[in-house]
């Protein structure tokens, strides 16, 4: 009797079912020619974005520098705040620090006086000042264009002129009156002798000094209960800043030659929340953008936008009080004698491709795009399989299901694979050689 042969090996098995699968594809051209070819149509569509899009060369930008102390950049938060109520907070409770964080405050707004006051008529509108009849100009003086009066108005003596308005030739006052230091008048001009000429130095410190009691400050016994101050939106609104200082320096008298401090803003920034633009939160978790790119971020701002520490006043504010303790510890003047300003880092040229930044989020759904129909083909071809038992009726003839798997897995993957090709040619091509740039 004969015995029965061995059985076909796995390998054979194996060859068996790619024929099988190869043989129901080339069964079904449109169909694979569709697989094959989609891919490759779509991965155009990124030829076609770089044909008609041209990459610009950007060169070296460089930032103007700016004082430290500046608000030019705050302007716009200033309208959402509740200017009847500003005031500023600090923590712990001290007469040494009170006065600190009033004398800093102080000297922001008499540096910044010129911006603020510009700033007001501008957003404002002043009413016209105009001068009763009897007062006339004396004959030479001009004013200034935009300042109009009626012909025939003059000033009286007393008035005082505006800068660069000079006295007529040959008016003299009787000598004995003494300017001081730095003024000067004009050779042959002297002054009156019941004119008297003020101080100067003292009256700055006298106005520096009501200046610095008409700022309200808001005092906290320690920095726990400073750190909850901005709980509520109209606290948001009415407190610039909150210092906080060190717990331990609570009603000392004599500032310590190592101080630190703290500056707390409200987390989220104000412009965000008033004008809704720029950053949700200050970012302090971040090195680096989480979405970058090419070229210096805000190109148009010398201080940088988001997060904005220009424009939330946090630069100046830090400036003002680091100066102030410099010069409470060293007994000089307060206003520091030099100046410090900030410029941002100069970016080098870059290459600045609208493409690049538009397939950042375009490509992946190109490639999903590009295998749609490979996917939804082999779904199909094995859902039909099932539906026709052919898988049972392989295993019935001792077919195992691994290699069952293995088959479709291979013949799909060697049509990806092909796609895959087609598509890396077209994308590492250098297209300049074929077509040029509009």
């Amino acid at each position: 009797m004969r015995r029965g042969g061995r059985g076909a090996g796995a390998w054979t098995k194996f060859r068996l079912l790619m024929w099988k699968n190869f043989l129901q594809q080339w069964r079904h051209p449109l169909q694979t020619a569709t697989e094959l070819l989609l891919p490759v149509a779509t991965m155009c569509l990124v030829l076609l974005l770089r044909w008609q899009i041209e990459p610009e060369v950007r060169p070296v930008t460089v930032f103007s520098s700016f004082p430290a102390h500046t608000l030019n950049e705050s302007t716009t938060i200033f309208p959402a705040m509740n200017l009847t109520e500003l005031s500023i907070a600090y923590s712990p409770k001290s007469e040494v620090l009170d006065d600190v964080v009033r004398s800093a405050v102080a000297n922001l707004l008499i540096i910044n006086a010129h911006d603020i006051i510009r700033d007001i008529l501008n957003n404002f509108e002043i009413p016209e000042i105009t001068l009763p009849p009897e007062i006339s100009i004396p004959p030479g003086i001009t004013l200034p264009p935009e300042i109009s009066l009626p012909p025939g108005i003059t000033l009286p003596p007393e008035i005082s002129l505006p800068p660069g308005i000079t006295l007529p030739p040959g008016i003299t006052f009787p000598p004995g009156i003494t300017l001081p230091p730095g003024i000067t008048l004009p050779p042959g001009i002297t002054l009156p002798p019941e004119i008297s000429i003020p101080d100067l130095e003292n009256l700055n410190s006298t106005v520096y000094e009501i200046i610095k009691s008409l700022i309200r400050v808001d005092t906290y016994n320690s920095s726990a209960d400073l750190q909850s101050i901005y709980t509520y939106e109209a606290t948001t609104r009415s407190v610039i800043a909150a210092i906080e200082f060190d717990d331990s320096l609570f009603d000392t008298t004599e500032l310590p030659a190592n101080i630190k401090y703290s500056i707390r803003f409200p987390e989220r920034p104000r412009h965000n929340q008033f004008a809704g633009v720029g950053s949700r939160t200050w970012r302090t978790d971040l090195l680096f953008p989480s979405f970058e790119l090419p070229g210096p971020r805000s190109s148009n701002s010398n201080g940088g936008r988001d997060p904005g520490y220009v424009p939330e006043m946090f630069i100046a504010l830090q400036h003002m009080i680091s100066t102030t303790l410099i010069s409470k510890l060293t007994g000089e003047s307060s206003f520091i004698p030099f100046n410090v300003n900030l410029q941002r880092y100069p970016h080098p040229a870059f290459m600045h491709d609208l493409v690049v930044e538009a397939l950042q989020l375009l490509f992946p759904t190109f490639i999903m795009l590009s295998f749609s129909y490979t996917a939804v083909n082999i779904t199909r071809a094995i859902t039909v399989e099932k539906e026709l038992q052919i898988k049972e009726t392989l295993k019935i003839m001792g077919m195992p299901t691994w290699i069952h798997w293995t088959a479709w897995f291979c013949k799909q993957f060697i049509f990806i694979l092909f796609a895959a090709v087609l598509i890396v040619i077209i994308l590492k091509v250098d297209i300049s050689t074929f077509i040029s740039f509009k």
